[in-house]
């Protein structure tokens, strides 16, 4: 969301807004299914398209810049799961494990889990921390406050319509 806020800023970045879009329509209607307790889950080949389309179309801009600084902002939109990938990956060589074939329970979320948070605070956790990085990047942009502020209205308004139609539909039994 924050990425889709960020692009239709700039009318050279049509192309990542027409993706971003239907990535976050497509994200928010798959959420409402894998909220605690989940139907359905994305899947290897989901995450890996999702994760790659959102890394690409975040680059999209900054193409033309060679420093450091250029990759700043994506880094910042991404770097949540940037983390947690890395320090599973570490975690997992100094074990002496391959890092892309074993499973374990060393991603975030597990050891958030094993410190006693529910599925659902933990994700809740997860979601407020990957946006105070998003809003950190945004403000590095330069983004004027009132996008941002759109941005995180319209972000913390979709994430509340799509928890409170999964909850509802758990406690009817649906």
């Amino acid at each position: 969301m924050s990425l889709l806020f960020v692009s239709a800023q700039f009318p050279y970045w049509a192309a990542g807004t027409l993706v971003l879009s239907a990535v976050a329509g497509a994200a928010l209607g798959f959420l409402r299914h894998n909220l605690h307790p989940s139907r359905i889950i994305l899947g290897d080949a989901g995450a890996y398209f999702l994760g790659y389309t959102l890394a690409a179309t975040a680059l999209l801009g900054n193409l033309k810049l060679t420093t450091f600084l250029g990759l700043l902002p994506p880094a910042l939109f991404l770097l949540l799961p940037i983390l947690d990938t890395t320090q599973v990956v570490l975690r997992r060589l100094l074990r002496g494990q391959n890092p892309l074939s074993t499973p374990g329970k060393d991603h975030i979320h597990h050891r958030l889990l094993a410190r006693g948070l529910s599925q659902r605070r933990a994700a809740f956790l997860l979601w407020g921390v990957a946006l105070l990085f998003n809003l950190v990047a945004m403000a590095y942009l330069g983004m004027p406050w009132e996008a941002i502020l759109a941005s995180l209205l319209a972000t913390f308004l979709g994430l509340s319509w799509v928890t409170y139609r999964r909850l509802r539909a758990f406690w009817r039994g649906e």
